[in-house]
């Protein structure tokens, strides 16, 4: 079933210039792009966004890296989008990635790492309303009013069965 997939490329990659690396990932794994942001993130994004790490000892480094610089936010569609954008980042340590994931050919460290990807369709939703703000998400169609996640995702389904086009616009009832 085709999924909706979020990305961050993170700041450092962002400095190094390795945006058009990791979409070139994407594109050949054959993701189609709906949207593309770069956005400088506040840290109350940040705390939202990785609001599940923040008793740990090494969360205060990790919204100091995110909010040291712009990144790009991508929101991407393809089939079984999330288990496969998730797999092509690799392990968060570039030097424990296996060869041919995008941290470990474009990652630094285990904080410089190159990409964040959501795990899984809720995750990507959530993720992307923290950057896209409710106007964006409406133009893209990815909003409309009463319109649940799971009805979303079943329309959105759907629609790529019928045509294997992403929609941007969906019913309201």
């Amino acid at each position: 079933m085709k999924e909706l997939a979020f990305s961050y490329v993170k700041p450092g990659a962002v400095r190094r210039g390795q945006i058009a690396d990791v979409v070139k990932f994407y594109h050949e794994a054959g993701f189609s792009f709906v949207a593309s942001k770069r956005v400088q993130l506040t840290r109350e994004q940040v705390k939202e966004h990785y609001h599940m790490w923040r008793d740990q000892e090494w969360f205060d480094l990790i919204v100091e890296f995110m909010v040291s610089g712009p990144v790009q936010a991508l929101i991407l569609v393809r089939e079984d989008g999330c288990a496969l954008i998730t797999s092509m980042a690799g392990y968060a340590d570039p030097a424990k990635a296996k060869p041919g994931t995008i941290q470990h050919a474009l990652g630094v460290t285990i904080r410089d790492n190159a990409v964040h990807t959501s795990d899984d369709p809720a995750c990507a939703w959530r993720e992307l309303s923290i950057v896209f703000s409710f106007r964006e998400r409406w133009q893209l169609g990815l909003y409309r009013p009463g319109l649940q996640w799971k009805r979303w995702r079943a329309h959105f389904s759907k629609a790529h069965r019928q045509d294997q086009q992403v929609r941007t616009s969906f019913p309201t009832s």
